[in-house]
């Protein structure tokens, strides 16, 4: 049963936290920069399926899964960022696309979004979601990770 935002009660929440000082990693279908509720809330990203640095939701127009449904996970990231947007309204949203428009994606590259936004977060002058990055294809995302967070000391 869906509620109203006004049921939601978000100003006892507010009340408590807003978020500030706070980044949401968001790995999902992406994120649409120009949605009203994420306008200037979105922290630069990535696109772990395409792999550029552009993580906005993107319809293919195929029925990636064989359901007979064609880009129906598309939306979703940028429904999910605006949840965030609307509970937490002073926070940052790092949004990362994992997941195609069909809502499919492959388990390491969640995994490297995740541990890539947690290693920016951890470490000085990195600025989110692979900002920046330079990949090293010959290296798995977790052993990056840990190459990364030994030099830190």
């Amino acid at each position: 049963m869906a509620q109203p935002a006004g049921q939601l009660q978000l100003s006892v929440s507010h009340a408590l936290s807003q978020g500030e000082g706070t980044v949401v990693a968001v790995p999902d279908t992406g994120a649409e920069a120009s949605h009203p509720a994420l306008t200037g809330r979105l922290q630069r990203a990535w696109d772990y399926v395409d792999d550029d640095p552009d993580p906005a939701e993107s319809r293919n127009g195929r029925d990636d899964d064989g359901d007979k449904a064609i880009d129906e996970s598309y939306g979703q990231g940028t429904f999910v960022a605006g949840t965030v947007a609307l509970t937490a309204p002073k926070a940052r949203i790092r949004p990362m696309r994992v997941l195609n428009s069909d809502g499919r994606g492959n388990l390491f590259v969640v995994a490297e979004a995740i541990i890539e936004s947690s290693i920016d977060d951890a470490l000085p002058g990195r600025t989110g979601g692979g900002a920046g990055r330079q990949r090293a294809p010959s290296r798995p995302a977790p052993a990056r990770a840990v190459l990364e967070l030994e030099s830190l000391g």
